[in-house]
């Protein structure tokens, strides 16, 4: 079994391995925009998924396999298993359907796709953990700032949770994608105010909404700062 799971990664074909990364890709994007509504709900997810996979995209063009497979399975991938088991375990024998939800070809590659990360995941991690490659930048500073936020709103334990995507990227030398992982929450926010405004309930918040609101705002104009500043180096350093 554990030789199985150390190999798992070299049995799956190199070109084989990217073709499935695109289209587990996909299929975040397609989840995260299903049963979306209305046009600003729509918007709002399509901007959520387009950053989170540009992020994904940088740490697995650097060659952070495991990283990369580790964060898509937390951010798209780690309740679909879960999903399926619970669907298939609410089969009703009088009536011969699923009473929790139906099990459709959308139930089933995500559990396909669990099950293939996790063997991934496990392959790689036999060999050993990857060493980090902590790179000082600004992003640090954007990373606390964030975790501050999430803390006096949420508290801890959901603090930790929104930002530890973003702490993994930055420790294994992916300083833009852990900004691009912040920014994928903090413009839910922004997309919460425009849907109470026109949802007409404005009327019903409080000092502590429009305080998080103005802070949640201010950083996704630092965290825009800071990317666009780091690709307009990464030009420069092009074109030189």
């Amino acid at each position: 079994m554990i030789n199985f799971l150390k190999k798992f990664k070299t049995l799956v074909p190199s070109d084989i391995q990217y073709t499935i990364w695109i289209v587990l890709l996909a299929f975040f994007v397609f989840v995260n925009l299903s049963g979306s509504v209305t046009f600003l709900v729509i918007l709002e997810n399509a901007l959520v998924s387009v950053l989170i996979v540009a992020g994904l995209w940088m740490i697995y063009a650097k060659k952070e396999t495991l990283v990369a497979y580790v964060l898509l399975f937390f951010l798209g991938f780690a309740d679909q298993l879960g999903a399926f088991v619970r669907a298939l375990f609410s089969l009703n024998f009088s009536s011969g359907t699923f009473t929790l939800f139906p099990i459709s070809w959308q139930t089933l590659i995500g559990m396909i796709g669990t099950v293939y990360l996790m063997l991934m995941i496990v392959s790689y991690l036999v060999e050993g953990v990857p060493r980090m490659k902590y790179q000082k930048s600004s992003a640090l500073i954007l990373f606390l700032l964030s975790f501050l936020y999430a803390y006096f709103r949420f508290g801890t334990t959901t603090a930790l949770i929104l930002v530890l995507p973003s702490a993994i990227a930055l420790v294994y030398g992916a300083p833009v994608a852990s900004a691009l992982f912040l920014l994928s929450y903090f413009i839910t926010v922004f997309f919460d105010f425009l849907n109470r405004i026109i949802n007409g309930t404005l009327g019903t918040t409080n000092i502590g909404y429009w305080l998080f609101l103005i802070v949640a705002i201010a950083i996704i104009g630092f965290i825009v700062i800071y990317i666009l500043d780091v690709l307009t180096k990464k030009k420069k350093q092009v074109t030189e």
